[in-house]
């Protein structure tokens, strides 16, 4: 036996070449199809969730070339986001959301990025009093190093520096007011700590948002009150805590100085820097109110959602934005009601307070690393948007129907004092839209839902047979008409549904899916096949798939809460398939081949 197991290993060795010696280490460079096949799967996959007209009767999406557009919020900036943790990983090239606007724009100057409203640690700017007058003048955060965790006694190092955002692992203090290198003291855990005072000076009157991330224990105050404080606490298994931060807001006016203060002390431990963990102390703060001359763009692009700080392995995340980006949201709409946010994350997140009040809104998942040119493509209108949503949008985390299986969320798993063991998933078969189709409860967005920049209509459903008999294929055609002026894909979606169950099951459940390519006023007929497999349930008792004889409904259209097309199918008897015998997709969708991506682009 474990010769039989060592001979796998070996196996997959040779066949990579492995057993020849590795090649010494060379730069990556991304080959012409892998760039092509990232960025057709981004143009794919982001998902047009809202279009709607500001001014006249036309959509606000796609925008001219020749638009004024600001572009707010950090994720714009950022490299694509992997998740914490083992796939976590630094891309080699990358396209950000900016640059993707910068590139198509009709002229650079075209976009701007509004820095002011950037929680980046990078772009914060901070100041020092002149050394002959009071009044701010040089840039930079005095910086004050101790050879201890109580910032006691005289400090080995005293500098100003450009910023706070120090790395531990590289060594650096990378700003784009400057950048300096750790000399002059060591960052030891157990014998480290660091007092940052300088002065703010917002430019903009209302709420600021501050922002401390630390792989230690810190304070943070403003004119002498405390606002941001962590224990620092130390996870067990000696991990880097994955969330070390703290957010909070403070109302500023605009060219008042105000004092800041962070206190840092890297306490005792073997820390292990975790794939998306945090060595070192960041500290950002940017306005939630925009300038007064937002209203002047033709269009405002928020990026917004999550990235590696909040969505990874062992930790849970809550359904709100994180950093107070709703309510940036909220007051960016207000100032410029041609408002595009983009969200960022791997699931749903809380829309509510300004779904229905922004003009244009899509969900981008994690684009990678072509994404940033993918999402301008479609918000210029070079690539007409055909993502569909895989999950269901929740008003609400408590219309879930998984809410009920969780306890509170959990932060950092390893972290918590009594992490769970083990969940109860109460929900059963009742996942995603089967749930809510259960509770009749409405979503913010239905499964399978994407909007797009042209029209289709669904007509003539036919069925090969009204009568399922056990072995045989049923063929469902129906036509699907572009109707609209723009060419681009549609995701046909069928579905079946019993009409008087015997058992316990869902309302309907998806059956089959087809992408069909559409010039405008093109149609075509769309086939999907379905087998008994696509009527069966599932029996513990019996271990096999059966079907019930009955009526079925088959339901065509183009997401779970719009099948404009139904037809009935009869099954005469009984029918019982073993988990060998059947496989999820007929055939002919096993073997179905992806559309060519030049067709639409």
């Amino acid at each position: 036996v474990i010769d039989d197991k060592v001979r796998r290993n070996l196996r997959a060795l040779v066949s990579y070449g492995f057993d020849k010696g590795i090649n010494k280490a060379q730069p990556l460079e991304h080959r012409e199809y892998g760039q092509l096949a990232a960025l057709n799967v981004a143009r794919e996959s982001i998902v047009l969730l809202r279009n709607q007209p500001v001014d006249g009767n036309k959509p606000l999406l796609p925008l001219s070339r020749n638009a004024k557009i600001a572009v707010i919020g950090d994720l714009a900036m950022q490299p694509p986001t992997a998740p914490f943790g083992t796939a976590y990983s630094a891309p080699a090239s990358y396209v950000t959301e900016l640059s993707g606007l910068k590139q198509l724009a009709s002229n650079t100057s075209n976009v701007e990025y509004l820095s002011q409203m950037s929680l980046n640690p990078k772009s914060s700017v901070w100041y020092q009093p002149a050394k002959d007058q009071q009044a701010i003048s040089n840039t930079g955060v005095k910086a004050e190093y101790y050879a201890n965790t109580s910032l006691s006694g005289d400090p080995v190092a005293t500098r100003v520096e450009p910023g706070i955002n120090l790395d531990w692992i590289t060594n650096t203090n990378q700003t784009d007011n400057g950048t300096s290198t750790v000399n002059g003291y060591t960052p030891s855990a157990g014998s480290f700590s660091a007092r940052f005072t300088g002065k703010i000076k917002p430019t903009i009157s209302g709420p600021q948002v501050f922002k401390v991330r630390a792989d230690g224990a810190y304070k943070l105050w403003i004119n002498d009150e405390l606002v941001l404080e962590d224990e620092g606490s130390q996870v067990s298994f000696d991990l880097i805590p994955v969330v070390p931060r703290t957010v909070k807001t403070a109302s500023l006016k605009a060219g008042t100085e105000y004092n800041v203060r962070l206190e840092y002390r890297r306490l005792k431990g073997n820390f292990t820097p975790v794939l998306g963990g945090m060595n070192g102390v960041q500290m950002s703060w940017a306005s939630l109110r925009p300038p007064k001359n937002l209203g002047d763009y033709d269009a405002v692009v928020v990026a917004a959602g999550n990235n590696f700080e909040y969505e990874g392995e062992s930790l849970d995340r809550p359904f709100e934005l994180p950093q107070f980006q709703s309510e940036l949201i909220s007051f960016i709409q207000k100032a410029n009601p041609k408002t595009i946010v983009v969200l960022h994350g791997g699931g749903g997140m809380d829309m509510q307070p300004w779904a229905d009040k922004v003009a244009a809104s899509l969900h981008a998942w994690y684009p990678g690393q072509q994404g940033g040119q993918a999402l301008a493509e479609i918000l210029y209108g070079k690539v007409n948007p055909s993502g569909k949503l895989p999950i269901t949008l929740d008003k609400k985390a408590q219309d879930n129907p998984s809410y009920a299986s969780y306890s509170n969320p959990v932060p950092y798993y390893f972290s918590s004092a009594n992490p769970p063991v083990e969940m109860t998933y109460s929900e059963g078969l009742y996942l995603g839209y089967r749930g809510y189709d259960k509770k009749h409860t409405k979503p913010l967005y239905p499964f399978g839902f994407g909007l797009s920049y042209t029209t289709y209509e669904y007509s003539d459903l036919k069925l090969s047979s009204n009568v399922l008999a056990p072995g045989a294929t049923i063929q469902a055609s129906f036509k699907v008409t572009n109707t609209g002026d723009k060419a681009g894909f549609e995701v046909a979606q069928l579905y079946v549904q019993p009409s008087r169950p015997q058992v316990d099951r869902p309302e309907k459940e998806l059956k089959g899916f087809t992408k069909v390519y559409l010039k405008p006023g093109e149609s075509k007929t769309v086939t999907i096949a379905l087998d008994s497999r696509s009527f069966a349930y599932y029996s513990p008792d019996s271990v096999s798939w059966n079907v019930d004889p009955g009526k079925f409904k088959v339901l065509v259209g183009k997401d779970s809460e719009n099948l404009a097309l139904d037809r009935t199918v009869v099954a005469l008897y009984p029918e019982q398939l073993t988990t060998r015998d059947s496989n999820p997709l007929p055939v002919p969708l096993r073997k179905a081949v992806q559309v060519k991506a030049e067709q639409a682009y």
